[in-house]
C-alpha cells in the first residue's frame, strides 16, 4: 500500500488486510501480483474462468490435460510465490520441457515479484529465487538439468508440458525428493496415446486415487481437463448466425453450450493452421480428442472412435488352463484372456497371434480369436509368456474355439511357438504354400515395400476404416492409435508403445479375406496327445459357466 492509501484506512482495517494477505493465497495473488500479458502490457493477475475453476479443486497431486495457453503454469507459479512469502522453509520446483519455456516461466516469476504492490524481499540468482525472510525458495529449470535427491525436501512441484519431456522418468526423482505433505501438479497438452503422460492420465481417470494405499505409498494424481472452450479469447465476431453446422459442430455446440462466436473461431483457427489435423491435439474440447495424434496416425481416428463406442462388454476374463481331463477357464480380475463371445456349436474361428520373447518388461504375446462368419473379434489373450508355453496356450485356446485355424507369426520366437503347437498334434495349424523363413507354418512377416508386413498393415488399416472387422479390445484400439508415421517416413509404434495387437489385427484381417473355409486337418494325433476322454463330440468340453457352448 502507498502512504496515501494507508492514511485512508484504520489500523484495524490494515491489520485485517495483512492477516488476509497472509492466510489467503488467492487474495494475495489477485490484490498484489501483476504479470506482463502477450501484448507486453503489465496487468493485475486476475483469475481467468479456467484458473478460477481449477483453484477451488486443487488437491495434493493433480494432473492437468489442457488446451494451449490456459495459464495453469502461471497460477501454480503464483501459488508458490504466495506460499514462499507467507510460509517458512518452502522448497518449490518448477520444471519445463525446454530451455526457452523455462526462461519464460522464470521471467514471469520475476515480473510477479518485481511488480508486487509491496516488496517481497526476494533475491534471484540464476534459476533460483530466494525469500530470505521465510527461508523459502523456488527453483525453475529444464527437465534433465538437475538430479533431485531426498535431501532436496521439495514441498511444491509443478511439471510443465510433461508430455514433451525427453526423459519423463525424471519425475521419479522429483517425487522421491518430496516431503510427506508436499503438493504437486503435472500439466501438459497431450502427445498421443501410450506415452508416460497418457499412462498417468489413464490411471487418474480410472479413479485409482480412491484405492486404499499402504502408508508411505506415493499419492495418486487427481485428473483435471480444460478444453479450448474455457478460454474467453477463443471467440471472434460472428456477423450472422451459422446455419451450416456439420454433425460434429452440432454435437459439441449442444454438449458444451457453445455459441456461434466460438464455433466460428474454431473454423477460422483450423483454416489458419499449416497442419489442420493437429487442431484436436493443440485445442481439444475433450480429453479423448487431446490424445489423438490425427496428423500422424496410420489408422482412421474417427473409425477407431466408432469401434470403441460400439465395443461389446467383456463377459469373462481369466486364464485358460490344462487340467488334464479338461480345458479349464479360471476367472481372474487381471487374467490374460478376455472373452466377448464364447464358442458356438458349428462356429468357425480363426486365431491370429504375435509372439514376443516373454520377458516381463518387453513386448506382449497376443492372440486374437475371430469369428469367421462375421469377422468379429470374440476373444483376446495378451500377456508375457515364454514362446514354447505360448504354443501350449494357443493349442488350448484353439481347441476351445472349435479347433480354430491358428495363424501365429512364425518369425523369430514364433518358430518355437509353432513347433510346440505341431508337437502337441494340433490339427488346424495353418501352413503356407511357400517355405520362406525356413518353415511353411503360420504367418511369415517379410519386410520391405513388397513384403507381407506392408500387406498386413494396409489390410488392418482398411479393415478398421471400412468396418470389415469388428474390434472389441481396448488394447487393440489403443495400439492402433499409437501406430503412426515415424520421422523416417515409415509406419510404426510411437516410441515407448507396442504394436503386438496391430500385428495380430493385420494377420487376422488378411487371412479373413483370404480363407474361405477351414483347412484340412493335417495331424490326426491330436486326440491322442490331449486325451480322448477330454473330447466330447470332437470338441473340448467347456466348464459350466457363462462361457460354455450356447
Amino acid at each position: 500500500m502507498t502512504d496515501q492509501e494507508k492514511s485512508s484506512h484504520s489500523d484495524a482495517e490494515i491489520d485485517e488486510a495483512v492477516k488476509k494477505l497472509s492466510s489467503d493465497s488467492r487474495y494475495l495473488i489477485e490484490s498484489s501480483f501483476s504479470i506482463v500479458d502477450k501484448d507486453s502490457r503489465l496487468k493485475p493477475l486476475l483469475f481467468t474462468p479456467a484458473q478460477d475453476h481449477y483453484w477451488s479443486r486443487i488437491t495434493p497431486r493433480d494432473i492437468i490435460v489442457k488446451s494451449r495457453k490456459l495459464g495453469f503454469s502461471t497460477i501454480r507459479l503464483a501459488r508458490m510465490v504466495a506460499q514462499c512469502v507467507t510460509q517458512e522453509y518452502r522448497r518449490c520446483v518448477v520444471v519445463s520441457h525446454e530451455d526457452e519455456a523455462t526462461k519464460r516461466i522464470l521471467s514471469r516469476a520475476i515480473d510477479m515479484i518485481k511488480h508486487c504492490v509491496f516488496s517481497l524481499g526476494a533475491k534471484t540468482h540464476n534459476e533460483v529465487i530466494k525469500f530470505p525472510n521465510t527461508k523459502s525458495s523456488i527453483w525453475i529449470g529444464t527437465a534433465g538439468s538437475k538430479a533431485f535427491g531426498r535431501g532436496d525436501d521439495i514441498t511444491n512441484f509443478h511439471l510443465s508440458e510433461f508430455a514433451w519431456w525427453e526423459k519423463p522418468d525424471l519425475i521419479t526423482g522429483i517425487e522421491e525428493a518430496c516431503t510427506k505433505d508436499a503438493e504437486g501438479c503435472i500439466e501438459s497438452t497431450a502427445k498421443g496415446y501410450g506415452t508416460p503422460f497418457h499412462n498417468l492420465w489413464v490411471r487418474a481417470i480410472r479413479k485409482e486415487a480412491g484405492v486404499s494405499l499402504p502408508e508411505g505409498a506415493p499419492r495418486m494424481y487427481s485428473p483435471h481437463f480444460y478444453g479450448w472452450n474455457w478460454d474467453p479469447e477463443c471467440t471472434v465476431a460472428c456477423p450472422k448466425p451459422l446455419n451450416d453446422l456439420n454433425e460434429y459442430e452440432r454435437r459439441i455446440r449442444d454438449k458444451f453450450k457453445l455459441n456461434d462466436t466460438q464455433l466460428l473461431w474454431r473454423r477460422l483457427k483450423i483454416a489458419s493452421m499449416s497442419d489442420p489435423t493437429l487442431f484436436s491435439q493443440e485445442y481439444p474440447i475433450t480429453f479423448e480428442e487431446a490424445f489423438l495424434v490425427a496428423g500422424a496416425m496410420a489408422f482412421d481416428a474417427l473409425a477407431l472412435q466408432k469401434h470403441e463406442q460400439t465395443a461389446w462388454p467383456v463377459i469373462w476374463r481369466g486364464e485358460i488352463e490344462d487340467k488334464g481331463d479338461r480345458v479349464n477357464l479360471d476367472p481372474a480380475e487381471r487374467g490374460r484372456l478376455t472373452i466377448w463371445r464364447t464358442p458356438e456349436r458349428g462356429g468357425a474361428y480363426l486365431i491370429s497371434a504375435d509372439i514376443a520373447a516373454g520377458t516381463s518388461d518387453g513386448a506382449y504375446s497376443v492372440a486374437d480369436v475371430w469369428d469367421m462368419r462375421n469377422n468379429i473379434q470374440v476373444a483376446q489373450w495378451r500377456g508375457h509368456i515364454a514362446p514354447h508355453l505360448f504354443g501350449d496356450t494357443l493349442t488350448l485356446l484353439g481347441a476351445y474355439y472349435n479347433y480354430a485355424t491358428l495363424w501365429p507369426e512364425v518369425n523369430n520366437h514364433g518358430l518355437t511357438t509353432c513347433q510346440r503347437i505341431q508337437e502337441n498334434g494340433y490339427p488346424n495349424l495353418a501352413h503356407r504354400d511357400d517355405n520362406v523363413g525356413g518353415s511353411d507354418m503360420g504367418w511369415y512377416t517379410s519386410p520391405g515395400k513388397s513384403g507381407t508386413k506392408i500387406e498386413l498393415i494396409n489390410n488392418a488399416r482398411s479393415s478398421v476404416s471400412g468396418f470389415n472387422v469388428k474390434i472389441n479390445s481396448a488394447d487393440t484400439i489403443s495400439e492402433c492409435r499409437t501406430y503412426v508415421k515415424l520421422t523416417n517416413g515409415e509406419l510404426g509404434p510411437q516410441p515407448g508403445c507396442f504394436q503386438d495387437c496391430v500385428i495380430t489385427l493385420g494377420i487376422g484381417a488378411t487371412m479373413l479375406k483370404k480363407v474361405g473355409a477351414l483347412p484340412e486337418i493335417r495331424n490326426g494325433m491330436f486326440a491322442d496327445r490331449v486325451g480322448r476322454s477330454r473330447l466330447r463330440g470332437g470338441r473340448i468340453s467347456a466348464p459350466d459357466f457363462k462361457g460354455g457352448y450356447r
